[in-house]
Formats: structure tokens, sequence, C-alpha cells
């Protein structure tokens, strides 16, 4: 078994990853009534309850922010809820019977997946109550789904603080994460684990997203003193 791991993953030469927020893609399916345009009073429009239904569901998510606590206050909206998608093809001139979403909520501790499902299931039937469908939205959570995740990396943490340091690099922050990683299953082994690298980086997760070259010299050195520094050898 390895004795620590390093993630070398999209964070700020200043700033090391020791734990993620849990994380829960999801899809909804709604039901409605199909009816001609003409006449959509007598149908029941899946893609308009549908559309109501995740924007009820961002802010119920969004509202939880205020019970975050400590180190997940130092962001915003550790809860989240995204809407990824939202489809509703149904026939031509008629409203459409059924409506399908694609969601992504994040949950910070001492939430867990089981509290996150819960509350989604709960939020649904009372939208229900107040705006009755013909069935009840279908929640399906067969997609990625993880825990939050800590990693116990004190050691593991002080070393990198000190190799960073002596290349210019720091001071670095150690602290939580809304995103999520492969840290998961170092943790569930036992092994600590801290995400760290490459360098200076902009746009994560769209276009041009980079890093600068002249960080990565210093990276290496980095990552080469703490693990010197964790086995003893200097």
């Amino acid at each position: 078994m390895a004795d620590a791991a390093i993630i070398i993953d999209g964070t700020r030469p200043d700033r090391a990853i020791d734990a993620h927020a849990g994380q829960l893609a999801f899809s909804v399916d709604v039901s409605g009534r199909p009816a001609s345009v003409s006449v959509s009073h007598v149908g029941v429009n899946a893609a308009d309850a549908l559309a109501r239904l995740v924007a009820r569901l961002a802010d119920e998510v969004a509202a939880l922010n205020v019970t975050r606590v400590a180190p997940w206050t130092q962001f915003p909206s550790p809860f989240q809820l995204v809407t990824m998608s939202l489809s509703a093809p149904g026939a031509h001139l008629t409203v459409p019977d059924r409506a399908t979403a694609e969601c992504y909520m994040t949950f910070p501790p001492p939430w867990t997946l089981a509290n996150a499902r819960e509350f989604l299931h709960t939020t649904v039937a009372a939208f229900v109550r107040e705006r009755p469908l013909p069935t009840m939205p279908v929640l399906v959570f067969d997609r990625f789904s993880a825990e939050p995740v800590a990693s116990s990396s004190s050691n593991l943490g002080s070393c990198l603080v000190t190799a960073a340091g002596a290349q210019g690099l720091g001071p670095v922050a150690i602290g939580p994460s809304t995103g999520t990683s492969d840290m998961r299953h170092f943790a569930d082994a036992g092994i600590p684990c801290l995400l760290y690298g490459p360098g200076s980086g902009f746009n994560p997760h769209r276009h041009d997203e980079h890093y600068r070259l002249e960080d990565l010299g210093r990276m290496v050195k980095v990552f080469v003193a703490t693990a010197q520094s964790l086995c003893g050898c200097v």
C-alpha cells in the first residue's frame, strides 16, 4: 500500500485540496397529457411542468447554503443544483406529454448521498401537491455519485507546504473543494492524499483551459522534494 498520494490536478500553486463535497448526477422524468396546442388547456404540458420543477429544485438546494458549516463557509454555494439538459420531444403541434432533465447536485458534509436523494424526493412530492400531474415525476439515480470525502493528510500537507515554499510557490492553503477526483479511492484505502498542481491554471472546464509551462519545472521539484521528505531522505 502507498504511503501517500498527490493527484496532479487543476489547483493553483498556492492551494491544495484535502476534501471534496458529495456529488450526485440524476435525471428527472415528467409525464403530462397530450393535447392540440390550440386547446392546450385540456392537456398537461410536461415540458412546462419540468422546467418549473427543476427551477424549484435549484432554488430549494440553493437555500440550503445558509446551513453550511466550516470549512465549507469559504464557498458561497457548496450546495448546488445544475440543470445540464432539458428534453421534451413531443409530436408536431401537440402539447408534449413527456419531458426529461439531466441534473447535477453537490452537497457538503455532514450531508450524505442518502440525505440528498431524500431531499430531492421530498421536494418533488411537495411540488406535485401544489401542481398536480397525471403521475409522480420519476427521479433516476443511476449516474455518477460520490459521498463527501476528506483525506487525513497532515504530514503530507506539511511536507508539501515546505517543499512549495522552497520553490517560491508558497504559502499553500490546504482546504476543501466542491469538485471531485480519485481522492475518494485513496481515502477509502486509508492513503493520505492531496490534490496539487500542475501550476497556475486558467479557464478550467471552459474554452482555452491551460497552464503556465514555466511553472512545471518548479512543480516537479516540489513533488520530488515532498516525496523525499515523506521518505526521510532529506
